[in-house]
This record gives C-alpha cells, sequence and structure tokens, in this order.
C-alpha cells in the first residue's frame, strides 16, 4: 500500500491488508466488490486497529467504503480509561479528480494523535466526539465539524467542556462556534467563546473572542513556549494577523494574576 501511485506526497500509509470479495466486468473495466480487513495501518506514523468494511471499486471516480475502525491512545498509564478510540466512516474516494466525500463518527478519539496524523504539531491533547463531513458539496468543499470533549488540556491548562463547529478547507480553519469552560471551582467556571479563521499554512488569522473569569494562558495554545502568566481574564478581542506579529482591539481585564512570577491585583 505505501508503494500506491494514487498515495498524496504528504501522506504516509503502511500495513497490510487482507481483501476478499468478487471481479466482475471486463479486462479494461473491471469492478471489484468485498470485504477488506486490517489488524493495523500506519498514516503519517499515528497506528490505526482493527480495520473492517465494505468496499466497492471501479478503480477510477467508484470508490465506496462502509468501514469501522480504532485508534489507540498513546498513553503511559495501559489502565487509563478511554484508551481505545472508535471510528466509523462511510463515503467514496474519487481517483480520477483524487477526492474523497463522506461521513466519519468519531468515539472518544485522541486529539493530539489526530492532529499528528495530518503533521500538525500543537500541544492539545483529550477526548473527542462527534461528527466530521467530508466534502458534502463536492470536491474543494471542505471538512465540516461538529466535535465536543469533557476532558481537554493545552500546556497543563485543563478544560472540563469543550464544544466546537465549523469547516476545516486547504489548511484553513474557520470557526463558527468554539466554547471552553474551565473546571469549575467554588461554583464558578471561566469560559472562552471565540469565532474567526485560522491559516495554519500561512500562520495567519482573524479571531473575534469573549472571555468570561477564564484563564489567560490560553493565548499559549498556538505557542512552542508558553508564556508563564495566570489570573481571571474578562476579554473582548477582534484579533487578526500573524502568529508571530498579532494586531487588533480589545478590551482586557485580568484580576488577582502574574506573569512571569510577577503578581499583580489587577
Amino acid at each position: 500500500i505505501s508503494k500506491s501511485p494514487y498515495l498524496d506526497k504528504n501522506l504516509s500509509l503502511e500495513g497490510l491488508m487482507d481483501i476478499n470479495g468478487h471481479i466482475d466486468g471486463t479486462i479494461k473495466a473491471p469492478t471489484f466488490t468485498g470485504h477488506v480487513a486490517s489488524k493495523k495501518m500506519v498514516v503519517n506514523g499515528e497506528a490505526y486497529t482493527e480495520i473492517a468494511g465494505n468496499v466497492a471499486s471501479d478503480m477510477h471516480a467508484k470508490n465506496s467504503f462502509d468501514v469501522s475502525f480504532k485508534q489507540p491512545h498513546q498513553t503511559a498509564d495501559k489502565k487509563a480509561k478511554n484508551s481505545v478510540g472508535k471510528f466509523s466512516a462511510k463515503g467514496n474516494l474519487n481517483l480520477e479528480e483524487k477526492f474523497l466525500d463522506g461521513v466519519v463518527i468519531i468515539d472518544n478519539g485522541d486529539i493530539n494523535g489526530l492532529l499528528r496524523t495530518d503533521k500538525l504539531d500543537y500541544a492539545v491533547n483529550g477526548i473527542i466526539n462527534g461528527k466530521v463531513d467530508i466534502c458534502p458539496n463536492g470536491k474543494g468543499s471542505g471538512i465540516l465539524f461538529n466535535l465536543n470533549s469533557n476532558n481537554i488540556e493545552t500546556h497543563k491548562l485543563h478544560y472540563q467542556k469543550m464544544e466546537v463547529n465549523g469547516i476545516f478547507n486547504e489548511y484553513v480553519l474557520t470557526l463558527n462556534n468554539a466554547i471552553l469552560q474551565e473546571n469549575i471551582k467554588n461554583n464558578e467556571a471561566g469560559i472562552i467563546k471565540a469565532y474567526g479563521t485560522v491559516n495554519l499554512p500561512k500562520k495567519l488569522f482573524d479571531v473575534h473572542a469573549e472571555a468570561v473569569k477564564a484563564n489567560p494562558a490560553i493565548v499559549n495554545v498556538a505557542m512552542k513556549s508558553p508564556l508563564d502568566i495566570k489570573g481571571a481574564m474578562n476579554l473582548t478581542a477582534a484579533l487578526s494577523g500573524s502568529f508571530d506579529s498579532p494586531k487588533g482591539e480589545a478590551e482586557l481585564e485580568i484580576l488577582d494574576g502574574s506573569f512571569m512570577n510577577v503578581d499583580f491585583d489587577s
């Protein structure tokens, strides 16, 4: 499989596949219907196991599939709950026009593993559930997602709840709505809401955000070297520009905080 001429240059795929089915048609235009299974496939270095499903193919525009597979989580704690993500996928791979369409259902998926599968290196960890629609309106229409998590972490900052929906197209992320809720303490929880666009290859963004009593360390999500900042943040912001040189307008208040080990009241 790793030597297939149909693979994208940015896609590394390794593994062995069992195929049982029926070949029909003509020598010039054969068709195949059957069942596929694999104990393990590795996509860009990330393992997916117990792959099984039905396929129908003419090796051209029609290569439909209805499969399920699992995602072992990379964790040092072998007794940890939710150690395996479960996925089901149904769709079609058009080899002539080189695009994929379909629907993926996610049950306890590993967020960081999914990011690594797409060669995205961000310090975001946790378990995710939801639905992903791939090219629902034809080639180039992107990936629509509606996802949620009850446990997510970035640079040791924990969130009890996350809900996000939007579209990912040509490595441009458009957030229609994103909500993060911190762990509840003293009957209160910090809340962050956002919408906008993030261009990952160009490292550009245009985002609107609101926060109520939230930890300001959320700014570290896109940083390799996180800032040491703490407190209770109230925020209304419209930000744009690059990751390295952001600009915008904001009303910001941080109470009982610290920055680089220097404490302040407000």
